[in-house]
Parts: C-alpha cells; sequence; structure tokens
C-alpha cells in the first residue's frame, strides 16, 4: 500500500491538496457490487486512486 499527499496553505482561509492511494489487495477500495444479489463480490483486488481539491474555512 502506498499513501502519498501535499498540502499548500494558500492564506489563512484557503488550502489546496493533492493525494494518491495505492493498494495491492484490497483494504480499503473496494470491487463494484454485484448487480444481481447485491451481495460484495469476494476476490477484491485493490486499486487506485487520485484526487485534488481545495478546503475554504469562513
Amino acid at each position: 500500500m502506498v499513501h502519498l499527499g501535499v498540502d499548500h496553505q494558500f492564506n489563512d482561509s484557503l488550502l489546496f491538496f493533492a493525494e494518491y492511494y495505492w493498494e495491492r489487495e484490497s483494504a480499503a477500495i473496494t470491487a463494484k457490487r454485484d448487480s444481481g444479489e447485491g451481495t460484495w463480490r469476494s476476490n477484491f483486488s485493490g486499486g487506485q486512486v487520485f484526487l485534488v481539491g481545495a478546503r475554504f474555512d469562513f
């Protein structure tokens, strides 16, 4: 598993951030639900996520 993140405080109210998450076997990222019975599949295979965002505090 790899989890990297960086953030930048632009001013007192505005924060920019970026994160990357990768896992070989599933722990937090799960497979899609089956369309038939609505149960989770038992063969999780991991995955990756890249996120960019901003937070504004009033």
